[in-house]
């Protein structure tokens, strides 16, 4: 991937093109500040004039990117997802972009970062603990451990309590972002599974 984004930029480079902006929907915090490093990187191994072109003249957006989507087991399941959708975009496009702004939970921002936190906090946060006690007491799906009381009550007291660390987040409500993730846990129509968000918990941590 980094040799096909270099080659189409030096490209356009060569041949007097406009630069284009590389979009990352990686689900990473900062993928678009670890895209840029890995494409100037390769850059400069190439030439160092395409590099300089790159610092100078395209942009690298950090985006966040919510949707709960659980594994498949074999190749032939279709991919299920719930309903909720939340793509937040910095808008640092370089010669011009889409009309995002007309697409349904589209958000522009000059700063992804607070989204990103919102949600490594609450979100990926939650998961992980909800993950751990549940599996504990026999659980497999998600939708089947928030439907007992007990855990239930955990989570709700879980974000409660680390909603007080997260800083304010422009256009959103904390209380109301708190409430929609205890109903799409509890969402019984995607199934998700529990290992699935025990795995890798010290990673989704910040």
């Amino acid at each position: 991937a980094l040799g096909l984004i270099c080659s189409a930029l030096n490209c356009r480079r060569l041949n007097g093109g406009a630069s284009f902006t590389v979009l990352s929907c990686d689900n990473l915090p900062g993928n678009g500040h670890i895209t840029e490093n890995a494409v100037t990187q390769f850059a400069d191994l190439l030439d160092p004039a395409l590099h300089a072109w790159i610092k100078s003249y395209v942009t690298f957006p950090n985006t966040m990117v919510d949707r709960i989507t659980p594994q498949t087991t074999s190749p032939e399941d279709p991919i299920v997802s719930e309903d909720f959708v939340q793509w937040v975009e910095e808008d640092k496009f370089c010669n011009g972009r889409p009309y995002l702004e007309v697409i349904d939970n589209v958000l522009l921002t000059h700063d992804a970062m607070p989204y990103e936190k919102m949600k490594v906090r609450l979100l990926n946060g939650s998961h992980s603990a909800l993950s751990y006690v549940s599996y504990l007491a026999g659980h497999r799906d998600v939708d089947h451990a928030m439907a007992e009381p007990d855990v239930h009550d955990f989570v709700k007291m879980y974000l409660t309590e680390v909603a007080q660390t997260v800083p304010a987040v422009p256009g959103i409500d904390l209380t109301w972002y708190q409430k929609k993730l205890l109903e799409r846990f509890a969402n019984p129509n995607i199934k998700d599974q529990i290992q699935r968000l025990a795995e890798d918990g010290s990673s989704k941590m910040q």
